[in-house]
Order: structure tokens, then C-alpha cells, then sequence
């Protein structure tokens, strides 16, 4: 049992769930809740409100958008595990906890939680991937390739001159012989240590 009141929020938009939680001293962000259920039953999280994101559209997406994957910070474990759209991370995301806790567990919360682990982050650094974050300053995109790094940010500044370049299809498994994880030998070349071969050039 969670012994304290807190105001439960589902904003529709991104936009509305940044301006609810400037609107109260202590919120949190919630997306499956593992974390903060244990942590409030335990006492050690006193949130003054809790902002249910799994309403908002763009953080349940998962699927292809042109050459791209799009993974919401709200899609669990088990459909990521589930989906086969990019085999590293599916094999991660079956391999953290077990099938009750993947079916919570969501991908934001893996890279974000107060918990130390974050093993969906290996496959995410291995292929390159771009973050986006939305805050007060609007939409942000972090990521090697958008000359930055990417983890817990507080504040940012949009810059559209720094776009995502798509991610090679041949990562997300659509070939049949695509591998589970690759490295980037330089900004035109991929090499597969699982296969042993060039994937050529992106």
C-alpha cells in the first residue's frame, strides 16, 4: 500500500505533461511504474503528483517510420522482445527480470529509473541511436550523431540543424541475415563481429 495522497495525472500531449509538472513541487513522470510503486510502498518516494504518460501517443509508438525505428519511452520490455524489429534489443529485453516485470518494465524506465542498471542501453550505443527528449525548450535530439551525448539531461535547445540521419535497415533484422550487434568503423562502415564481415557502407 502507497500510505500518502498524490495527485494522479493523464495528460493527452506531450506538451500538457511538462506543463503539469511544472505545476507541482514534487512530480514524477510515470510510464510503467515498477520503480515508483516499490519505491513509494517503501517510502522512499513522496511524489506530490504522478504524470501517467502511457496516454500520450508518441510514447507508445513502436514501429518503422521510413528507414527509422521508433521506440516510445512508454513501450515495455515484452513488446520490444516481442516486436523482432531489432534483434539485439529483443534479446536484451528478454533477458531482464522476468515476464511479469518485462510486461511493466519500460524502455524509459530501463534508461532513466534510479535503479543502476540500464541494459537496454548497450544495444542502443552499439547502432548509434538518437534520443529525443521533450522539455520546457521543446524538442531535443541527443546522440553521437547529433554531435552530442545522450543520457539524463535537464535542460536543452533544440537545434533542426542537427538532424537523425536514418538507422540501416540491415540493423533492425528486415534482410533475413542482419546481425545482433555491429560496430562503426568510421562514419561510412559497419562491421559485423557476430558474422565476421562488412556490412558496407551506410
Amino acid at each position: 500500500m502507497i500510505a500518502q495522497d498524490f495527485a494522479y495525472l493523464q495528460p493527452d500531449t506531450k506538451e500538457e505533461a511538462v506543463e503539469l509538472f511544472q505545476e507541482y513541487a514534487n512530480p514524477l513522470y510515470y510510464g510503467g511504474g515498477s520503480e515508483i510503486i516499490t519505491m513509494c510502498r517503501a517510502g522512499d518516494l513522496r511524489p506530490a503528483a504522478v504524470i501517467d504518460l502511457k496516454g500520450i501517443p508518441e510514447a507508445g509508438r513502436l514501429g518503422l517510420c521510413g528507414d527509422a525505428l521508433v521506440i516510445g519511452g512508454c513501450v515495455s520490455l515484452r513488446q520490444i522482445k516481442d516486436s523482432r524489429l531489432f534483434p539485439l534489443l529483443s534479446a536484451i529485453c528478454g533477458r531482464i527480470a522476468d515476464h511479469t516485470n518485462q510486461c511493466r518494465i519500460t524502455l524509459g524506465g530501463n534508461l532513466c529509473g534510479a535503479i543502476r542498471y540500464r541494459e537496454t542501453a548497450l544495444a542502443l550505443l552499439l547502432t548509434d541511436a538518437d534520443i529525443v527528449l521533450f522539455g520546457l525548450d521543446g524538442m531535443g535530439r541527443f546522440g553521437r550523431r547529433c554531435g552530442g551525448c545522450w543520457g539524463r539531461r535537464r535542460g536543452f535547445a533544440p537545434d533542426p540543424a542537427k538532424g537523425l540521419r536514418p538507422l540501416d535497415p540491415r540493423l533492425l533484422g528486415r534482410d533475413g541475415g542482419a546481425p545482433f550487434a555491429t560496430r562503426r568503423l568510421n562514419d561510412e562502415t559497419l562491421f559485423d563481429p557476430v558474422l565476421g564481415r562488412y556490412l558496407g557502407c551506410v
